[in-house]
């Protein structure tokens, strides 16, 4: 059974993880220059920094200052402006609303897949997740550039993580469990105050948004 004493040797033996915050300024100026997350990661290994992309991603999504999730009243100007010009349909629409509805406003890939193929979405049976993962992220991407906002940086690939416009990571999520997606809490006020308004009345007769 270790002890206090034990335990205690074992954590001033253990090494120093690799701190990145005075280098913050190079991963963005590199970013600038278009370099990816993987190429990013290997400039600082050659320099002596033990680092992965995964590792230089998230410490840039905690860090990065220019992520700002907009008030209420921009959500619902932009919301409001692509229902009158027909460009969410109504698949997407569905899905939005089900994180809406559920539990904690908190919903998988999986589930979300689940809401799209009741609105009459072309869900395949293999990896549904990766369809609504897709079909999000495209209602993201709109939502965000009508907004004019910033994405945060996708944790599996490089780009950008077109979803931060519709919610962010569950922070209570278990360890391998599927990702989860908690709706922005400004983004459901404009949500409920559309609903409540009566405007999206005619939402599943949307068919354009691509």
């Amino acid at each position: 059974m270790p002890t206090s004493k034990s335990i205690l040797a074992d954590a001033v033996g253990a090494p120093k993880r690799t701190d990145l915050t005075d280098h913050a300024e190079a991963i963005r100026t590199l970013r600038d220059k278009n370099w990816s997350w993987r190429e990013i990661a290997e400039f600082l290994r050659e320099r002596g920094l033990e680092t992965d992309h995964t590792k230089l991603i998230r410490f840039m999504a905690k860090n990065e200052e220019r992520f700002d999730v907009p008030d209420s009243g921009r959500y619902y100007d932009a919301l409001r402006s692509l229902i009158e010009k027909e460009q969410i349909s109504k698949v997407r629409w569905a899905m939005l609303c089900h994180l809406f509805e559920a539990h904690n406003r908190t919903a998988t890939y999986s589930e979300l897949a689940i809401a799209a193929a009741r609105a009459g979405g072309s869900v395949p049976k293999e990896q549904p997740h990766t369809y609504a993962n897709l079909e999000f992220g495209k209602l993201g991407k709109l939502l965000g550039q009508t907004i004019g906002m910033e994405f945060l940086p996708n944790t599996k690939r490089d780009g950008p993580f077109y979803s931060s416009s519709i919610g962010a990571d569950s922070s209570i999520r278990p360890r391998r469990a599927e990702y989860e997606l908690v709706m922005h809490h400004e983004l459901a006020k404009a949500l409920d105050r559309l609903l409540r308004e009566g405007f999206t009345k005619g939402i599943n007769t949307l068919e354009r948004g691509k």
